[in-house]
């Protein structure tokens, strides 16, 4: 972090160096400040200083949350003012960077609102006042690089420094903002480890056979627990504790399914662990789950790692199985030393690993943990409703831009311009602009892919990394793609993979359905997630995404998308369930609170689905829709135009899907299953 006074000399620009954004704490008067300990606040931060200041101003903000001086939760503050008596405080501020303002033993008056298209929060004290400013970085990027070679005690090393982010190895580290980005890894001629890195002490090891195979499948957990990997001296995967316990996790594949339960146990949990720490709102997981558990969680929180891995062992998976959340990713990777590079990125995305000898993602094991939203593979030959991962894609992505509105351009498939801009409509506080050229020529299809556009739709059938125009076939890898993403009505696996070796970030390929695409270039207008907006729009038609996955072209930072279930019990009676979703800005860990009269005001974590306590009514159904936030599926059905929903169609819905599951006839209707396998 860096610390530098205002060009008007009047306040603090606080720059977090990693990520290269800055947020300016602007005082009254002139700050002369000096450092500070950073470990003297209630929460992990990177740096500190201290001067005095009557008032502090900051605007970009998007929440800001009051603690007292023991760092118990006060209140949150929004729009409005608020007063607080004579006492220490805590400012914890959610900006461009992650801010902590404490000020020392006085009364205190705020006001938040609107400042143009940001938030501010004003803060005002009786007289001159010390003042403590502490930053964070959210640390979304690689902050080094790990060079390796081909030896697979090569990537046991550099797994063992993935954790080298993390501000802390309480169970505070199941919040995301606290897991700083893993370094990258590349291959070279051998290990070397930048002097910066320090590798975790959190007493924990993990022993793996000596192949590549053996540490991908480890690496998240490795991460996420601070673990040292190192040779086994068998076949087998050993997870051990420095108390001298050990938790045999398998061999070769059926280290997969023990790996993939211990991460999603141990991210529950730990979720559940620290409700004794920083925050203690109530919990719809702790609510359910807590009494069932043979640990009380908060007494955890001071535990050591060993310990507190020694109750989370004990408990029965049946107890949390139906509160894990939905994994975003399971990733296939081949046992080669190439796709060492790949892992940093999906850790950091606590991403399950998986191993097949081409990468290939079929006949892999069902876990005993919940599906993945998607599998992505390292393979060259991705079969549909996969995503070929790109290291390259992962790489430039950290740099892309990523704005409020986005600018989509639609070329040869004047039929998808509607489904775009309906499915879009009202979602983010602006509508994407979109362009339609109905020329099917090289040179427009050659055009539209070299704009600097969020998403490019193109309406031309694209095979094998050629696309089909009127006047010849046009190679995807002769062009310098600008988009964001292209989207293709009518291509395949390679085509897709084509256009992001090109140049773009990410690329979608339908097979042959101007209108899915339409409507996946229309969800990805909207803010949603590359997995989202397919899974939302092609259901279990054929399609294939390269890239990121987990990328949004147009966002929203505070958003947060819901997928929203709403099944009939009764013409004007439904059963609702709702699962917010993870994203780059709300990854797994993540709490989300709806704040809306039709569910109960507790927070959940996000991929978690909750579901409300009693059947609803019609109308409590519309205002829930109402939030431009929400998926809908109503009876089963995707409703993709949030204008359609209406008293009547629901009630319409309604009707037909009890007739259909009405004693008599020839039994339930099949609903559409959409979740990635």
């Amino acid at each position: 972090m860096r610390f530098e006074r205002a060009d008007d000399g009047l306040g603090v620009v606080v720059t977090d160096t990693v990520e290269e954004r800055s947020v300016t704490v602007h005082t009254d008067q002139p700050p002369s400040f000096a450092p500070s300990d950073p470990d003297s606040f209630v929460a992990p931060l990177d740096d500190a200083v201290t001067f005095y200041a009557n008032e502090l101003s900051v605007e970009g903000v998007s929440s800001v949350s009051v603690f007292d001086e023991r760092g118990d939760h006060v209140r949150g503050l929004g729009a409005g003012g608020a007063a607080f008596p004579r006492g220490t405080y805590y400012l914890n501020v959610q900006s461009e960077v992650q801010l902590y303002i404490r000020v020392f033993d006085t009364a205190i008056e705020t006001q938040g609102g609107d400042a143009g298209t940001s938030q501010y929060i004003d803060v005002s004290a009786g007289g001159p006042t010390r003042v403590e400013v502490g930053a964070r970085s959210r640390h979304e990027r690689p902050a080094a690089t790990i060079t390796v070679g081909d030896d697979p005690e090569d990537a046991m090393a550099a797994v063992s420094y993935l954790g080298s982010g993390m501000k802390e190895w309480s169970a505070e580290r199941s919040w995301p903002t606290i897991r700083g980005h893993p370094p990258a890894i590349e291959r070279g001629g051998g290990l070397h480890v930048p002097d910066d890195l320090s590798k975790p002490e959190t007493g924990v090891r993990v022993c793996v056979p000596k192949s590549h195979a053996a540490v991908y499948r480890v690496a998240p957990l490795a991460y996420y627990l601070g673990a040292t990997v190192e040779p086994a001296d068998g076949a087998a995967t050993v997870l051990c504790l420095e108390n001298g316990y050990e938790e045999r996790l398998g061999t070769g594949r059926s280290v997969e399914r023990r790996v993939d339960d211990l991460l999603a146990r141990c991210l529950f949990l730990d979720s559940l662990v620290r409700i004794g720490g920083y925050y203690e709102f109530e919990r719809y997981e702790y609510e359910t789950v807590g009494g069932r558990l043979p640990f009380y969680p908060p007494e955890l929180y001071d535990a050591t790692l060993s310990e507190q891995l020694m109750e989370y062992l004990d408990v029965s998976s049946g107890d949390i199985e139906p509160y894990l959340p939905e994994w975003p990713l399971t990733a296939v990777l081949r046992d080669a030393p190439a796709d060492v590079e790949l892992l940093p990125y999906l850790v950091n995305d606590l991403a399950r690993v998986h191993v097949t000898p081409h990468g290939e993602a079929t006949g892999t094991p069902k876990s005993s943990v919940p599906r993945s939203m998607i599998v992505g593979d390292s393979s060259t030959e991705s079969p549909a409703r996969t995503a070929a991962l790109s290291v390259d894609a992962y790489e430039r992505g950290v740099d892309a831009v990523i704005g409020e509105r986005a600018e989509v351009v639609v070329v040869a498939a004047p039929e998808t311009v509607d489904l775009v801009e309906t499915v879009s409509a009202d979602r983010l506080a602006q509508n994407p602009s979109v362009a339609c050229v109905d020329d099917r020529s090289r040179a427009a299809v050659a055009d539209a892919l070299e704009r600097d556009a969020d998403v490019v739709l193109v309406g031309v059938a694209a095979s094998n990394g050629t696309v089909a125009c009127r006047d010849g076939g046009l190679s995807l890898t002769s062009l310098d793609v600008d988009a964001s993403t292209v989207v293709f009505t009518d291509g395949d696996a390679v085509s897709a993979r084509r256009a992001v070796d090109a140049g773009a970030l990410d690329a979608v390929a339908l097979a042959g359905d101007s209108e899915r695409a339409g409507r996946v270039a229309g969800y990805l207008a909207a803010g949603c997630t590359h997995t989202d907006a397919v899974r939302a729009a092609a259901a279990d038609a054929p399609w294939w995404l390269a890239g990121d996955p987990q990328r949004v072209v147009a966002s929203d930072d505070e958003q947060v998308w819901m997928e929203l279930r709403v099944d009939s019990v009764a013409p004007d009676e439904h059963d609702v369930t709702y699962t917010p979703l993870p994203r780059k800005h709300h990854r797994l860990g993540s709490v989300v609170w709806v704040q809306d009269d039709a569910i109960a005001d507790v927070h959940s974590l996000v991929g978690v689905t909750v579901s409300l306590d009693a059947p609803v009514s019609t109308e409590t159904v519309l205002e829930l829709t109402a939030g431009p936030e929400y998926l809908l599926t109503l009876n089963g059905e995707r409703i993709h135009d949030r204008s359609r929903v209406t008293e009547a169609l629901v009630r319409d819905s309604a009707e037909r899907a009890l007739a259909e599951t009405a004693p008599n006839d020839d039994g339930p209707r099949e609903e559409s299953e959409w979740r990635a396998e």
